[in-house]
């Protein structure tokens, strides 16, 4: 069997007590005003009720006491409104917070109908004994029914008096059943005693029997039935038998009583019944369970119940005509749903594809089972099988007398039951999965799938291209509508392509236009998106207000769960993904049933109702919004209260504002703000706008909502300029006295410290010339006991080579002499450079660190004195690892490297053995070279120590001067000090070890 959460015949009720906003669950009566506000009197006060938030109305402004008990509302046929409390006071409603008490009376009546002035009800209450003697002192009620302003009837019993501008025109007998008179389109209708409606012509005075139709057939009035008052003269309301009844007059001049289907509650007297103006909630209060709010279910989930069926997720529809919808759920078996309920789709056993449905202008229903395309007759029940796929899943799309059919890999038609393929879509995964078919608006064929849009570039549909502009885009989506084409997409919005450009449409709140499954474009020009998250509301005027102008948001209404759906997640990916059928209803799948409503049914959820101030606070203290609104300068917030009814979704209540000269865009407000909290307003004036979202799409002219102006601060008139032109005057003499001090103060300094700074340079003049004689002195060392030597020895041994070749000397003599010649040329050009280094500051020597093989650069070393040790018989043990890459300066390294082992071979003496190691610490990298060798004297080690750790060249060259010994270690402690390194020299009788560390820069 079908079953669904209602037809349109069925309500959905909100139950209201003090447990979420009454403050008093007995509610007296109540009455809708023309601003959509619902007034309720109860015994906890005045409520004004606005479809979201009660708000407690103070009757006497200024008191500590917030409320009264408050009983009957009287409505005039002006729509002026009142309220009367348990005392008998009289007060008007305004449509906002305001309430005025008018009269101190002490009486009251309870009125059946309305009253055509509040005067013409406070001189009844003063007169009635005059007016009706039998009366006696209390009068309980009093049936009054006003025409309008002049003219109005009061009833007692029998007797019926009409008044026109306060004079007695005249007197009628009225039947004498207690059941109240009422005014039903400008007639007076009542009930005599044989339960026969009435009807009273003021012109003849007589009662005339009125036609009376109760659910449609003639009938007597019911004994049971209780009459409750409505808004106006159009409807009104009768209780019986637990049911709410309709009473009005059709256009056939029938009074007619018709059953609404609402089940009123139970164990509880109904005590008023209103229709909210402009709407069609009905409101019911009740004498102790709190307030009621009866709102016809104009959305139903279809869903079926059969044995086998596992869940109501539905995709794909078919219009089958009388016989109902055939759908395809997930399970990809099909169901026939119709109003009379659920039944299988015989035809097919199973394997059908969810994703597409089509139905060709013969009637004949295709789709796709498996690897093959098939028809199906709903006349004949018979099955037609039409050519085979590459995949499966493909989408169908009716088109003339053709059938476009899209698979992963190719396109084609169906034309005569035969499949014809035109372009090959060379599509190889589920996303290249054309989702539908369409035509632009250029008449081109495209298609959507989850890798962008795609157009046909021939009139024959052989070849297309994809649109760059929707790359990337899982279109699920494709409709023309008059120069728009709507794209769709899952998880990108919408986009709107007009005149060859794209626009983006914004997202709602809710971000249900995320995920787009389809566009349906009503009778009225709204238009229907189906989503992930509901089903969404706009209009086309909407839509091309936001092309047009970027500023104007669309208005959109989202419908979710309270409006009829039992799952708010629509189905897509499928083709068609909603169906219009016969009798005008719409239909679209979702995870739990088919959605199914009929467009013009749906009332417009635009916010039409106006925007009203409530209280204004400035700086948290209330401002009386009939005073000029000039705030104080320096106005730190400004807090307006607003008012606005509305009656659909909470969540389709969308409002925006623009203040000038603050905000001069529109902003959003949010959907529970109260109030519009202004901080911190600059000077000037200032005018708040107020509407709702889509105003302009509906031509609604904005009008200023509120106006102030915020004083400017004293300091920015003329007279603050002058006082801070003075002040600046009597500020900067200050200053100028005071730096004149401070000139006198500074310039003693000055004396005081150019004294002492000519001592500090006499003292660094001293050292200087102390520096420069160290550096003469060290200059003259290397001229006189290196250079000149080692020239002498180049000289001697290029002469004892020329006599040894004149006179065929021993061939080991003459290679002897040649090695000898080459080391002291090199020598040479080593102490030349070195001689440079000291003449041009070695202190000025930039290193340029950079990763060196250790390992190459101390065997370069060792081949420059393997000769000398060789003829001393000394053994050089090399211990650095292969590969091993210091960080350091391959230059400065080479230098002290040579130094090293040169003075251990050159002091070392025969058959000794030298070593090199090497060792890596976590901040530094360690080199040793050490001989064993007799070691060095203590003067001498002493000496050579100070000479390592000195701080500067000039003590380096100090410690080595007098017989040159030392001047190796001058030039390794200047290079170590250069690369930041520390030279570390230890010696005893069974040799010598020098150690350089070298740092490593973290």
């Amino acid at each position: 069997m079908a079953h669904d959460n209602g037809p349109v015949s069925q309500w959905s009720v909100r139950h209201f007590d003090v447990r979420n906003g009454l403050p008093q669950s007995s509610v007296m009566d109540m009455a809708s005003d023309s601003m959509g506000f619902l007034w309720i009197t109860t015994e906890g006060g005045l409520v004004r009720f606005d479809g979201r938030n009660f708000n407690l109305i103070r009757l006497i402004p200024g008191q500590d006491q917030l409320t009264t008990r408050t009983r009957q509302l009287f409505v005039t046929p002006d729509q002026e409104l009142y309220v009367d409390d348990a005392n008998g006071d009289i007060f008007t409603v305004h449509g906002h917070n305001m309430v005025t008490r008018v009269k101190e009376s002490g009486r009251r009546l309870s009125v059946y109908g309305n009253i055509p002035s509040l005067q013409v009800y406070l001189d009844f209450l003063e007169h009635r004994q005059e007016d009706w003697p039998n009366v006696g002192e209390h009068v309980p009620n009093v049936n009054m029914i006003a025409f309008n302003r002049e003219t109005w009837v009061v009833r007692h019993r029998e007797e019926l008096r009409l008044y026109h501008s306060g004079a007695l025109r005249r007197t009628m007998v009225v039947p004498s059943n207690d059941r109240p008179l009422f005014l039903l389109n400008g007639s007076i209708f009542g009930v005599d005693n044989e339960d026969r409606v009435v009807r009273l012509d003021t012109t003849t005075g007589r009662c005339v029997e009125q036609p009376f139709l109760l659910d449609g057939r003639p009938a007597t009035w019911p004994k049971e039935g209780r009459y409750l008052f409505g808004n106006d003269d159009q409807e009104s309301f009768v209780h019986f038998q637990q049911d709410l009844y309709r009473c009005w007059v059709d256009q056939h001049g029938n009074l007619r009583l018709d059953a609404l289907g609402i089940q009123l509650p139970a164990q509880t007297l109904v005590n008023s019944v209103v229709r909210i103006k402009n709407t069609n909630i009905i409101a019911v209060g009740t004498s102790s369970k709190g307030l009621h709010l009866y709102r016809p279910v104009l959305l139903r989930t279809v869903k079926c119940d059969l044995l086998g069926l596992a869940e109501n997720s539905f995709y794909s529809q078919a219009d089958l005509g009388q016989a109902g919808i055939l759908t395809i759920g997930s399970g990809r078996s099909g169901l026939i749903v119709g109003d009379s309920g659920c039944s299988p789709f015989t035809a097919v056993v199973d394997g059908m594809s969810y994703a597409s449905l089509c139905k060709d202008a013969e009637g004949l229903i295709w789709f796709n089972q498996a690897d093959r395309i098939m028809a199906y007759s709903p006349f004949t029940g018979s099955l037609v099988e039409t050519g085979n796929l590459q995949a499966w899943h493909p989408t169908l799309w009716a088109e003339g007398d053709s059938i476009w059919v899209a698979d992963l890999k190719r396109l084609g038609y169906i034309k005569d039951r035969r499949l014809h393929w035109t372009a090959d879509l060379g599509g190889t995964r589920y996303l290249d999965r054309p989702f539908l078919v369409r035509r632009d608006q250029d008449g081109r064929l495209v298609y959507g799938s989850c890798t962008g849009l795609y157009r046909a570039t021939d009139s024959g549909a052989s070849r297309f291209e994809a649109d760059t502009r929707f790359d990337g885009l899982c279109v699920r989506t494709i409709e023309v509508i008059g120069d728009l084409l709507l794209v769709g997409t899952y998880g990108s919005g919408i986009r709107i392509v007009l005149k060859d450009k794209v626009h983006e449409l914004p997202v709602d709140r809710n971000g249900a236009l995320n995920h787009v499954h389809s566009f349906v474009l009503d009778g009225a020009q709204n238009l229907w998106m189906s989503t992930n998250k509901g089903l969404v509301r706009t209009t086309l005027a909407d839509i091309t207000t936001y092309v047009n102008d970027t500023t104007q948001r669309p208005f959109y209404a989202v419908y979710g769960a309270n409006a009829g759906m039992t799952n708010p997640e629509f189905n897509g990916g499928c083709e068609p993904a909603w169906l219009r059928l016969a009798d005008g209803r719409l239909s679209f799948p979702t995870m739990d049933g088919l959605v199914q409503f009929r467009p013009e049914d749906m009332p417009d959820p635009f916010p039409s109702y106006p925007i009203l101030i409530g209280r204004v606070f400035v700086n948290g203290v209330p401002w009386s919004i009939n005073e000029y609104s000039i705030f104080p300068p320096n106005t730190m917030q400004v807090s307006i209260e607003l008012g606005m009814a509305y009656w659909g979704e909470p969540e389709n209540a969308k409002l925006e504002y623009r203040i000038t000269g603050i905000n001069d865009e529109w902003m959003p407000l949010k959907l529970d703000q109260d109030r519009l909290v202004i901080d911190r307003p600059p000077a000037g004036e200032h005018e708040v706008f107020i509407r709702a979202v889509g105003s302009a799409a509906r031509g609604v002219e904005v009008e200023p909502f509120y106006w102030f102006e915020v004083e400017t601060s004293f300091w920015w008139t003329w007279k603050g300029y002058a006082l801070m032109v003075a002040g600046l005057l009597g500020f900067v003499t200050l200053v100028w006295q005071w730096y004149t001090m401070g000139l006198r103060r500074r310039n003693r300094w000055l004396e005081e410290n150019v004294r002492s700074r000519t001592q500090e340079l006499d003292r660094r003049n001293e050292q200087l010339t102390r520096a420069l004689e160290t550096r003469e002195s060290l200059i003259g060392v290397i001229s006189h006991d290196i250079i000149t030597p080692l020239r002498f020895i180049s000289r001697v041994a290029r002469s004892t080579r020329q006599l040894s070749q004149g006179g065929a000397p021993p061939l080991e003599l003459d290679r002897s002499l040649e090695d000898l010649t080459a080391s002291a040329d090199k020598l040479n050009v080593n102490a030349s450079a070195l001689m440079d280094w000291v003449k041009f500051n070695p202190d000025q020597i930039t290193p340029r660190i950079q990763p060196v093989d250790l390992c190459t650069t101390v065997l370069e070393a060792i081949r420059l004195w393997e000769e000398m040790a060789e003829r001393e018989a000394i053994q050089i043990v090399k211990k650095v690892p292969e590969y091993t890459i210091v960080p350091t300066d391959p230059h400065l390294m080479k230098v002290i490297l040579n130094n090293l082992i040169g003075n251990a071979i050159t002091h070392a003496g025969r058959g000794a053995v030298v070593r090199i190691g090497y060792k890596r610490t976590v901040d530094a990298w360690e080199l040793m070279v050490s001989d064993t060798g007799t070691g060095i004297d203590s003067e001498t080690l002493e000496r050579l120590s100070a000479m390592l750790s000195a701080p500067d060249m000039g003590n380096t060259a100090r410690f080595a001067r007098g017989d040159g010994q030392g001047i190796g270690y001058a030039i390794v402690a200047s290079m170590a000090r250069i690369l930041k390194a520390t030279v570390r020299l230890e010696s005893t009788m069974d040799g010598t070890t020098v150690t350089l560390s070298h740092p490593i820069d973290r």
